[in-house]
């Protein structure tokens, strides 16, 4: 068993599943995607988000400014910390464990 598993390049785990397989004919359901409800952002956050980061004051790029002078970038010396920090200056931290429905 050993030489067959080194010769296919599979593990022990991999040949008992095909094993298990071999008597059902129909392959096992996909169980992916069915681990529950997951934390996630209210609306009214995210809108807040994206208020706080269009406060910052944008620059053009002196490289690309003739080729795509609609493209804007944040400061260089700003970081998604000091924004956070920045944030939570501004708003009170707010409870966590929200749920989306949905």
């Amino acid at each position: 068993m050993s030489a067959f598993m080194s010769v296919q390049s599979i593990g022990k785990k991999r040949l008992t599943r095909l094993k298990q397989s071999k008597n059902h004919p129909t392959p096992p359901l996909d169980q992916r995607g069915l681990h529950g409800k997951q934390p996630c952002t209210p609306e009214d956050w995210k809108i807040k988000i994206r208020q706080h980061i269009r406060s910052f004051p944008t620059i053009t790029s002196h490289y690309s400014r003739q080729i795509n002078p609609n493209k804007r970038y944040l400061h260089p010396n700003l970081n998604i910390k000091r924004m956070w920090l920045l944030y939570l200056g501004q708003n009170e931290p707010e409870e966590k464990n929200k749920y989306c429905t949905g």
